[in-house]
């Protein structure tokens, strides 16, 4: 069966995200192992409200829940990646334990995630550890060294999840990563910053994009 590594966003956990994902695996004809991996890092909630607002984002934050909010780095106050190490080697780790993985599904800083790890395994040149990738509501990598050693273009095959009420600063994040995947395809939602969860077409294309990826290999 094809495995699917699954990449929470900021300030969520690997339970949020498996109730977020599950309605897009129900859309699937092919069958696919989803695997959620949780950010090592726990966040605070003073980080988080910060962040949101530097960033202009409707953020999806439900009540507050010690023990519940965790990420895959946390920034600096010049907004650097901190702690992004201990994170490399624990999705390494696991990729080595569960993998090979068909594709990843990277939201927000998951999705950063998502393509820091894809320059980590370039920059040691070790075999990819997926080969598709659906990217929602995220950007490129801001800081060094990961900025520097993701390949741009990144040839992989993307798919783009996009709010259309998402903040314009936001929106730029996201373009801008567009424009970087030459293999790359845009898909709007009805929603801000996060999973269009009661619009069924949106769930069915993204579940559509993956079948046809998971075929073609």
């Amino acid at each position: 069966m094809k495995k699917l590594l699954c990449l929470h966003g900021f300030s969520m956990n690997a339970s949020w995200f498996e109730q977020w994902l599950r309605p897009i695996e129900a859309h699937m004809r092919q069958p696919v192992q989803m695997v959620f991996a949780q950010g090592p890092h726990e966040c605070n909630e003073t980080q988080v409200r910060a962040l949101w607002q530097r960033l202009q984002v409707q953020a999806p934050l439900f009540r507050w829940r010690a023990g519940r909010h965790y990420c895959w780095f946390q920034y600096g106050d010049d907004g650097s990646y901190q702690e992004v190490e201990p994170t490399l080697q624990y999705l390494s780790q696991l990729i080595d334990e569960q993998g090979p993985f068909d594709g990843v599904f990277g939201w927000s800083q998951g999705a950063v995630m998502s393509l820091m790890l894809l320059a980590d395994y370039q920059a040691r040149q070790q075999p990819l550890p997926f080969q598709w990738m659906v990217l929602g509501a995220g950007g490129l990598p801001k800081c060094e060294p990961w900025q520097s050693r993701l390949r741009v273009p990144v040839t992989m095959p993307s798919l783009h999840v996009v709010g259309e009420q998402e903040s314009l600063r936001m929106r730029r994040r996201i373009d801008e990563l567009l424009a970087a995947c030459s293999a790359g395809q845009q898909l709007l939602t009805p929603a801000a910053h996060q999973l269009p969860l009661q619009h069924e077409p949106s769930l069915r294309a993204i579940a559509q994009w993956m079948d046809e990826k998971i075929c073609v290999r």
